[in-house]
């Protein structure tokens, strides 16, 4: 009967409604963006968030927004609505989400920021860094490059490249001290920490190449005062972290009676045996880069530093 026909059309259109999940997001607009604009928001699942900014042809746009319990993701669209540029580098809540965008046009566009998950909401903090007119020389590239370093009260990087010889560019960006807020110059000096071992490798391979010494040799034959160890440790088990040789600035080694500031030469005086057979494991160990480095100075007679 119709009666039956409808009731059961009325079911089934509730069971479509219980079981797809129609998700129509409204769009918010926020306000149009400057230069050096700072704003919070908050934003639901079910809206994006849009902000307009006119820019000239060839202006370069670097912008970040702060997730702050949401993941988000931008998209630069133009007038005709077609997406230029699309980011969502964090796959999590928290982080800065940054965007480099030049435009090939005068024209207003709209940045639209939206929730990646359904069913998300959270905070966020947009901040408008640079709008400028875009990099026209290699040097002003790199500036570009390094836009999301060189920021106010950020931690940031010096940077020197070199081509054929001549330096082709030399800036530093962002700050080297935050308590004092210093910034970073071509002068500054940094803690490179374990950045050293590939300077260090570099100038032991330079001593292979030239036939001063060679991989397999026993590193006994340079450091004589070295004490036996029940096998032979070669320079390729230093370069390679297959040594054996145990970690210098590992806590548990001070109860074999190693000492803070200790020299690993000095250290490896008071080692008795090998972690293990050399060539067998990889263990990571400064001691060993420490090793190579006194060879390297006593055949060289000249510091590596």
């Amino acid at each position: 009967s119709q009666g039956c026909f409808m009731k059961n059309l009325c079911l089934n259109l509730i069971m479509i409604l219980l079981f797809c999940d129609f998700s129509f997001a409204a769009e918010k607009f926020i306000k149009k963006l400057e230069l050096d604009d700072f704003i919070s928001e908050k934003i639901y699942s079910d809206t994006s968030h849009i902000f307009n900014m006119f820019l000239e042809k060839n202006t370069f746009l670097f912008f970040i927004v702060q997730q702050l319990g949401v993941d988000l993701q931008i998209e630069i669209l133009n007038q005709e609505n077609e997406i230029l540029k699309k980011t969502n580098h964090q796959s999590s809540s928290y982080g800065p989400e940054q965007t480099a965008f030049t435009s090939m046009e005068e024209s207003l566009y709209r940045i639209i920021i939206s929730t990646v998950s359904r069913n998300d909401s959270g905070n966020y903090q947009i901040s408008v860094l640079k709008k400028q007119k875009a990099a026209e020389t290699e040097s002003q590239r790199i500036d570009e490059l390094f836009a999301f370093y060189d920021r106010k009260g950020h931690p940031g990087a010096s940077v020197c490249v070199v081509q054929d010889g001549k330096i082709v560019h030399s800036a530093g960006y962002g700050i080297a001290n935050l308590a004092l807020n210093k910034t970073i110059d071509n002068e500054t000096g940094f803690h490179i920490g374990s950045e050293t071992k590939q300077f260090t490798a570099f100038a032991v391979a330079s001593l292979i190449f030239n036939k001063k010494i060679h991989p397999e040799d026993d590193i006994r034959k340079y450091l004589p005062e070295l004490p036996w160890l029940g096998d032979t440790v070669r320079l390729k088990h230093l370069l390679n972290h297959t040594s054996g040789i145990r970690e210098i600035y590992d806590d548990i080694t001070r109860i074999a009676g190693w000492e803070k500031g200790m020299k690993p030469l000095e250290a490896m005086k008071t080692q008795k045996k090998l972690n293990f057979k050399p060539g067998e494991k990889y263990s990571y160990c400064n001691t060993e880069y420490g090793l190579l480095r006194e060879i390297f100075e006593r055949i060289e007679q000249t510091e590596l530093s």
